[in-house]
Formats: structure tokens, sequence, C-alpha cells
């Protein structure tokens, strides 16, 4: 095993995981904080010392990927140290590497169910996940809040569902809405959501809708794969407007037999 110094940035519940077997193995590491920069002057320094920087969710340098799970550092790590692989950890691989093309976790999430997971076997996943991502108990009961509120305007098994979260998101990606989104995962035979956070708006679902809905969100708006989004806070117009375009929308996939 090579001299590793390994420089750990955003985690995930992989990369925790991972941080504990340095730990266990009294491997050299260091954790950053958020936004996750490190220099070269300290790669330089790293270097001086005889070490080799191995960089996991580290700002513009990341050895590691999500790809496929024996490209993720925890399979990697594991592999290092000649260390076999538990029940937990190849669960924690197979739900956080994007191997699905439904997209990461919610994909996921099925293929394990199909695999014969329990559901609360995978809430563990979700929840520890969360957590490792840095959302606390406030922010897990204003999710749980916001979508109990939902639910109460909507049918049993919703074709869609706008939330109205009471919490500002710190990321704007598919992660930054996992408290919500993993939640919903359970109320809908597919994921089709708005949510509405303090600072921005966010949708998950098709992406033939997501771009329906570009146009109405001002501000920055982004569109890849299943999800959209806003990264500025929108009026009650706006919301409305939202809401009225995904029902619509919604609406003509069902009639043409599109949801899946």
């Amino acid at each position: 095993m090579e001299n590793y110094y390994f420089v750990i940035g955003k985690k995930n519940l992989m990369v925790v995981e991972a941080v504990k077997l340095l730990i266990e193995h009294k491997l050299p590491f260091k954790c950053l904080e958020a936004p996750y920069i490190f220099t070269k002057d300290e790669e330089d320094e790293l270097i001086a010392q005889g070490f080799v920087p191995y960089y996991v969710g580290v700002a513009y340098r990341d050895d590691s990927s999500y790809n496929t799970i024996t490209d993720a550092f925890l399979y990697k790590l594991l592999t290092m140290l000649h260390k076999g692989m538990n029940d937990w950890l190849w669960a924690v691989l197979e739900y956080c590497c994007d191997n699905s093309r439904l997209g990461r976790n919610c994909g996921n999430i099925q293929d394990l169910i199909m695999g014969g997971g329990k559901r609360h076997e995978i809430e563990r996943l979700q929840s520890e996940n969360r957590k490792a991502l840095g959302f606390d108990e406030q922010a897990e009961l204003s999710a749980k809040q916001a979508i109990g509120k939902a639910m109460d305007n909507s049918p049993k098994h919703p074709e869609y569902l706008v939330v109205d979260w009471d919490f500002k998101a710190g990321d704007v990606s598919f992660e930054g809405f996992l408290p919500i989104l993993d939640r919903v995962f359970w109320l809908q035979r597919f994921m089709n959501v708005v949510i509405f956070a303090k600072d921005c708006a966010f949708y998950f679902g098709y992406q033939v809708i997501a771009f329906k809905l570009m146009p109405i969100w001002s501000g920055s708006s982004f569109c890849f794969g299943q999800c959209g989004g806003a990264l500025y806070a929108q009026g009650e117009s706006h919301k409305a407007l939202v809401a009225e375009v995904l029902a619509a929308e919604t609406a003509k996939l069902k009639a043409e037999g599109l949801l899946w």
C-alpha cells in the first residue's frame, strides 16, 4: 500500500464508513470543512513529507468515484487493507454508487428492494446517509412536518406532490433535498415532486416536466436527468403557477400511459 495521506471533503454514508476504517487502521487523513478546498501549497507540503495525496470529495481534486462499486473509495480502501466486505458495507456501496439508470439513490433503492431489501433496512441507509451529509434533527423534523402537510392536501397515493419546506437548502443538488425526497419515495409509486424551500425551488421526477417548469422559475435554473431547480426563492404567484403546470403535465403523462 502506498504512503497515502487521505484528504476527505464532502461526505456521504460511504465516505463516513471509509473514515471509520482510516481511524481503525491509524491511517493519516484530514477532514476538510466546506467548501472542501485543499490548496496547492498544502499538497506540496504533504508531498515534501513523503506522502501521496489521495482526495475524496475535495473541490477540483477527487480520486474517488461513485459510478461503480469497484471504483468507489470505500471498496478501494477495503481492497488496500485486505479486508472482507460485511453485509452492511455492501449495502452502503449498493446504495451510494450510481449503478442505476433511474438515478442515484431513488433508482438504487428500487434495486435494493428488488434484491430483497426490507424497508426498515433501506430506511436505515437513507437516515444514516442524511446524517453523513450533515442534516440535523431540526432538518428532519421540518421535512417530516412538510411532508405531512402536503399529504393532508393530497390523495392517499398522489400522482404529484407539492411540498413547502421551511428550510434553507445549503445544497441545490439532489442530495440537498433528501430529507424530503427519501420520504416521498415511500409515498408515491413514482417520484414526481416539487419542493419549495426557503431560498430555492426544486423538482424531481420527469425530464419533460422539468423542462416545462424551467421558464416559470426566476433566477438561475438548471435541468439535468430527472431534476430541475431554481437557485432563488420564488414568489407566491410563481409557486401557484408551478403547481398548476405540474398538475396539468402529470395529467398529460397519465393520459398517454407514461407514468411509471
